[in-house]
């Protein structure tokens, strides 16, 4: 796999039916409702290029250090994680459950919880206490024994930042939709993405996704990958080379720490 300047062979890009107009760049909120729409409902396929402004890649070879324990942020559970309830002294309890479509999952004598978006730590305090009804003073563990969902990671100048489920269709304009939207003040004239390549190499696209530039954005949008960045900028960059000077000065913490995460343990 070898990305070039002028071709995206390394990054699909998808097209839809039907038609959709740009207009003049409004507030916040309608710019957020928009990305939903847009991104969610596009039509049709146009002949422009597609909105990318730049390319760069870097080798990743014994690039930084693992994160340290207290940098990591604790996995939170996703839909489809397999999920260990263990009881040291009312092992009848025991069980393995899979996280359902809902986000629940059902213990015995005790019902359903929800736990998406938890983490194993808050999972198991809220079991301990439901036991407490039934039990005393019951010890319990609650750990991942299967991870079931893949996730992007939508960084940056965004309402909630963080993971989001990945799905095979998922675009770039809708991962940023399904992370609540831009918030006012966003650079989206270098919105960047960035992927680590079974070669070792890190290479980053930055993307012009501003309002008015949303036309081209919709005709070409830019289908992404499991465990891909998508860094929404307070402050722009020159180019995508510009970004990666600024990331591996350290200047990027987020975005540093969820890549150096991934980096390790997929590695």
């Amino acid at each position: 796999m070898k990305p070039v300047h002028t071709s995206l062979r390394v990054l699909p890009i998808y097209c839809h039916s039907g038609a959709a107009g740009a207009s003049r760049r409004r507030s916040a909120p309608f710019q957020v409702l928009v990305f939903f729409v847009l991104a969610l409902l596009l039509q049709g396929c146009g002949g422009s290029k597609p909105p990318l402004t730049s390319y760069a890649s870097v080798e990743l070879k014994q690039w930084g250090q693992f994160p340290s324990e207290q940098e990591l942020p604790e996995y939170r559970i996703s839909y489809g994680d397999l999920l260990e309830v263990k009881f040291f002294n009312n092992p009848e309890f025991n069980e393995t459950v899979r996280v359902r479509p809902d986000g629940r999952i059902t213990l015995q004598r005790v019902g359903e919880m929800f736990v998406v978006g938890k983490t194993p730590s808050q999972v198991t305090r809220e079991v301990v206490e439901t036991y407490r009804q039934i039990l005393v003073a019951p010890e319990v563990t609650v750990f991942v024994r299967e991870f079931g969902a893949l996730n992007v990671y939508v960084l940056g100048m965004v309402e909630r930042p963080g993971g989001v489920l990945y799905n095979k269709n998922l675009d770039i304009l809708q991962a940023i939709a399904l992370a609540g939207g831009v918030k006012e003040g966003a650079k989206t004239k270098s919105i960047i993405l960035l992927r680590r390549t079974d070669d070792g190499r890190l290479h980053a696209w930055s993307f012009d996704l501003s309002f008015g530039n949303l036309g081209r954005t919709i005709r070409h949008n830019v289908a992404i990958q499991p465990n891909d960045i998508i860094y929404v900028p307070k402050t722009a960059f020159a180019s995508a080379t510009d970004f990666m000077r600024r990331l591996f000065e350290g200047l990027l913490p987020p975005v540093d720490l969820y890549l150096r995460t991934i980096f390790f343990y997929t590695r």
